[in-house]
């Protein structure tokens, strides 16, 4: 991840955008490269998105960015919030499963409910991992 972007810089980023200025130029005057520059304009598109509601059309107004990439941007935004909103609900999930006391034997009828629930937190797990993996390509984008 580069240097943290300011606002003064930001301002200055969509003015040269405004502007059309290359994005080789906009790099140089930034002393960033390209893909700082592109990223920090697909973050701020979707910012636009969810934070201001701005339409689509205003968006790739101010980001000078086509409009499947922003689409492409918000899509990862929406997967990224689907990760935490699902790791959140399993952290209370397993939080609220009730602990077994051991015992010297276990019901047959324990033993097949505790299966299925080890199989169902197994799917929860793979979920996770996927959208984790959504939400680090959005974080790496």
């Amino acid at each position: 991840m580069g240097q943290k972007w300011e606002q003064e810089e930001v301002q200055k980023l969509l003015a040269s955008i405004k502007e059309k200025k290359p994005v080789s130029e906009i790099a140089k005057e930034h002393q960033r490269n390209n893909g700082g520059i592109y990223a920090e304009l697909r973050k701020l598109a979707a910012d636009f998105w969810f934070k201001d509601k701005k339409p689509m059309e205003e968006i790739i107004i101010l980001t000078g960015l086509p409009k499947e990439d922003i689409e492409l941007t918000i899509k990862k935004r929406e997967n990224a919030m689907e990760a935490k909103v699902t790791i959140q609900n399993a952290k209370l999930k397993a939080m609220r499963a009730p602990v077994p006391t051991p015992t010297t034997s276990v019901p047959s009828h324990e033993i097949a409910e505790l299966r299925n629930e080890v199989a169902s937190l197994k799917r929860d797990v793979k979920e996770m991992l996927r959208l984790m993996n959504a939400l680090y390509d959005f974080e790496s984008a």
